[in-house]
């Protein structure tokens, strides 16, 4: 970098030397520092280390009287008109700034160096404090670990003492107990002896009594066995002549139900035979409900989640459909109507009756319905009034009505 500074006798600009330009100190990561490593700021640069042009700058005995300071008597100053003296005077001075400028730069350093020197020792301090607090705290621990251990040993000592004293009672009470026992036992063993002797005497009687009861009961038994042989011939007598009267019941029964055979089946033969009626559904509430409306009404019903492998036309009265039912191969229950329709119907025939049962449908489930072949549409609450209602507007007569009955 050139420096040129205007003199401000001749008003013309003169050329400084060629310095480089004052870089800022570098930035130094974290160190550990101790106080040998802060080391003195460097003395100012001497004479010695000046550039090879040192020739163009005036001595010291020369320039002492002139700093460069304005403020100074002109008087005083030596002549600056010669430019090469000017040049020497400004080249003194950038020399002089940029020594005083790179001391302060070191000594920043050297501050920042004796203040990062100064935290790692106080952080150090602080470990060492949390140190000697830890280890105060588990010597403090220790201590009552050690407390605690020569409690437990005190009780534990105790409750041993305790234990021997109780061991050493129940010792004096299980030999007293003993004694008591052999004494008692030893009354016991006379009083046995004693009872041994009464209970033979009375046994003798006892014995005799036994003789005396047996003969007695020989004797009446002779006599139930006189009696029993009376009652099992009265009692023979008797069979005989309830199984004569229960063969007469059942021979006249057995006619009467002949009878009222031949009866049901030649009016069986008159009356025409019961519809049968083919429900597809699973084992839901609505679907049921229709059922049981069906067995009301005295119909045979069939009741499938598929339809039946069977040849058209189909021997049912009417079909109906579970709107929730779903075909196995995919699709709903309209699909299933539609397929109901081209198995069920031969042309000429008479065609089952194919209704749809559901619990809302749409206007869009409705078309299609229709559009699948669909007679009646019950939708809502399975009434009676409403599946004999469907039945009646296709000409279906009910078998039997229970509220007829």
């Amino acid at each position: 970098m050139i420096r040129r500074r205007k003199d401000p006798y001749s008003g013309s600009e003169s050329r400084a030397s060629r310095l480089p330009p004052l870089a800022p100190p570098k930035a130094e990561g974290p160190v550990t520092l101790s106080l040998r490593d802060v080391a003195p700021p460097p003395p100012a640069p001497q004479e010695l280390d000046a550039p090879k042009d040192d020739g163009l700058v005036i001595s010291d005995s020369d320039a002492r009287s002139w700093d460069g300071d304005e403020e100074i008597d002109l008087g005083s100053r030596p002549d600056l008109s010669d430019p090469r003296a000017a040049r020497r005077a400004q080249v003194r001075r950038d020399r002089l700034q940029h020594a005083a400028e790179q001391s302060a730069a070191e000594q920043r350093a050297a501050d920042e160096r004796a203040a990062l020197l100064r935290a790692t020792e106080l952080q150090a301090a602080e470990q060492r404090a949390a140190q000697a607090r830890a280890a105060e705290e588990r010597a403090a621990q220790v201590r009552a670990a050690q407390e605690r251990a020569a409690q437990v040993r005190a009780e534990q000592a105790r409750l041993a003492a305790e234990a021997a004293e109780r061991a050493r009672i129940d010792q004096a009470r299980d030999r007293a107990e003993a004694q008591a026992r052999a004494a008692a036992e030893a009354e016991a063993h006379a009083a046995a002896i004693q009872a041994e002797q009464a209970r033979r005497a009375e046994y003798e009687a006892a014995a005799a009594r036994e003789a005396a009861r047996q003969a007695e009961q020989a004797r009446e038994a002779a006599l139930r066995a006189e009696q029993a042989r009376i009652a099992q011939q009265q009692a023979a007598e008797a069979r005989a002549a309830a199984e004569r009267e229960a063969e007469a019941k059942a021979a006249a029964l057995r006619e009467s139900e002949a009878r009222a055979a031949a009866e049901a089946a030649a009016r069986a033969a008159a009356a025409p035979p019961v519809p049968e009626v083919l429900v597809l559904g699973g084992a839901g509430a609505t679907i049921q409900a229709v059922c049981r409306q069906l067995e009301g009404f005295g119909f045979v019903v069939r009741q499938l989640r598929e339809p039946p492998d069977l040849p058209a036309p189909w021997p049912f009265a009417a079909v109906f459909v579970d709107r929730s039912l779903a075909m196995t191969g995919g699709g709903d229950a309209i699909d299933l109507c539609n397929h109901v329709r081209e198995s069920s119907r031969l042309p000429g025939e008479r065609k089952p009756v194919l209704m749809l049962v559901a619990e809302q449908l749409s206007a869009t489930d409705k078309v299609r319905a229709g559009l699948a072949g669909c007679n009646e549409l019950i939708v809502g609450e399975i009434t009676r009034g409403a599946v004999a209602g469907a039945l009646d507007r296709r000409g279906i007569v009910l078998p039997s009505d229970a509220r007829r009955l």
